[in-house]
């Protein structure tokens, strides 16, 4: 028992800082669940229909919590997703419940939204979860993987090769779609968070191809804003300091835009 929780805890250590490409606004309003018989997701993790460069095409997988995992040894009285990374480039995630946090066996479902802009190729998710409340993993080492593919409006269909690592290119770039455009945020771009995770502060580095004022806002994970501040953003490099304040551990997202599009990153907090 001992091994199994060294195990999942060294896997959730390595992967703790990866970015989640999160839409923000988890809640009922999101999709609507089904009830599965089996846990897992539906479609199956290499039946998804492919997602069109170009076109604004929603995205809904449904799932079914697990009941045990680590070969049975461990009871999941609660499971949080943290980050889903590694989604096609204008592709975000939100699910149907405010905390993304789901009980033993509950059913649940994830939506994806945003216009695809994109390599042609499959994506194999990476999906980092919280167990328990206090073990960090990453899914697939429970054997729980997704891929997601993306191709070329008119091009055909190719399927997917489960065998393949996080990137499988088909061949060819995106078409059809303006990155400018059809990113989640149009004026924000590489966006850093240093350091992260924050003790008492944080700098946040970012690049605008527009001047004007935008908002900055963080949430922790259920939902609610903790932190609001409107900036005079240039275009070109732009730094803002971020102070925690009276802020709890704990994982937050922090996001900027101008209230028409916006970008969000993951900014843990230590103890």
């Amino acid at each position: 028992m001992k091994k199994i929780i060294f195990t999942l805890l060294s896997v959730g250590l390595f992967f703790a800082n990866a970015d989640a490409q999160y839409c923000g606004n988890s809640g009922a309003s999101v999709c609507d669940s089904v009830v599965l018989t089996l846990p897992g997701f539906s479609p199956s993790r290499d039946s998804l229909p492919p997602l069109v460069n170009g076109l604004d095409s929603p995205t809904i997988l449904y799932f079914k919590n697990y009941d045990k995992v680590a070969n049975g040894a461990i009871t999941v009285s609660s499971l949080r997703i943290d980050t889903i990374d590694n989604l096609p480039s204008g592709v975000c995630w939100s699910s149907n419940l405010s905390n993304n946090t789901f009980a033993n066996q509950q059913n649940g479902c994830i939506k994806l939204s945003g216009i695809a802009c994109a390599p042609p190729g499959q994506y194999k998710l990476r999906i980092i979860i919280t167990l328990n409340g206090a073990l960090t993993v990453d899914a697939e080492s429970q054997g729980l993987k997704y891929f997601l593919r993306v191709k070329n409006d008119g091009d055909a269909d190719i399927a997917v090769d489960t065998l393949q690592g996080a990137f499988f290119a088909y061949g060819g770039g995106p078409t059809g779609c303006n990155t400018a455009i059809n990113e989640p945020t149009s004026s924000i771009t590489t966006l850093r968070v240093t350091p992260n995770p924050m003790n008492t502060k944080t700098q946040v580095n970012f690049f605008s191809v527009k001047s004007g004022v935008m908002t900055e806002r963080m949430t922790n994970m259920l939902g609610s804003e903790v932190y609001r501040k409107q900036i005079d953003v240039k275009t070109g490099n732009n730094v803002s300091q971020i102070n925690r304040n009276d802020l709890s551990p704990g994982i937050y997202f922090y996001s900027i835009g101008d209230g028409k599009t916006n970008i969000t990153k993951r900014i843990v907090i230590s103890e």
